[in-house]
């Protein structure tokens, strides 16, 4: 499991087996408001620990069975304290590209340092191309994406839990997934 580790300076990169529950939730409910514009709506279930663990089991199983990638993201200085989390789902198919950062640590360079490792621990003959969806709005999502190498795609239909208009970015592996 180890060589599905992606490695940056600044960043663990932890399996979901490696985090708490308690760590998961507190990253989510400390930054609540800062999320909600980008993710889909949530119950108050959604904030509770017992929801959070099983969270955890579902991406654990979904790594055991090879259809996805989870890492939760925690600075070397304070391993215990999730700061944010990416994932690679859809690896039977198109592998997409979805991550996550704290308020506290948006615009510090990390997201897209997660995004780089990411995208060199991808670079397999089997996976040709690596999309990531984006709202046209989110304005520091789509230059963290291009500054990473990803280009503009195309825009995508209705998306799978909401009706929002949304724009596909892709990182192609024959250009080296243009990894500047």
């Amino acid at each position: 499991m180890e060589r599905n580790r992606p490695h940056c300076p600044r960043l663990l990169f932890r399996f979901p087996w490696e985090v708490s529950p308690r760590a998961v939730l507190d990253y989510y409910r400390e930054n609540r408001q800062f999320l909600a514009p980008w993710d889909p709506p949530r119950l108050p279930l959604f904030y509770t620990e017992e929801r959070q663990q099983s969270y955890l089991g579902e991406e654990a199983d979904a790594m055991a069975a090879g259809q996805a990638l989870y890492w939760y993201l925690t600075l070397l200085e304070k391993p215990e304290q999730v700061i944010g989390s990416v994932q690679l789902t859809g690896l039977t198919g198109e592998p997409e590209l979805g991550y996550k950062l704290s308020q506290s640590q948006a615009g510090k360079g990390l997201g897209t340092e997660a995004v780089l490792a990411v995208l060199e621990l991808s670079r397999t003959p089997e996976i040709p191309r690596v999309t990531a969806l984006v709202r046209p709005e989110n304005h520091p999502s789509r230059r963290l994406l291009e500054k990473a190498g990803f280009r503009l795609f195309n825009r995508a239909a209705t998306v799978r839990l909401c009706d929002d208009k949304m724009l596909t970015y892709a990182a192609l592996a024959n250009e080296g997934f243009l990894i500047p």
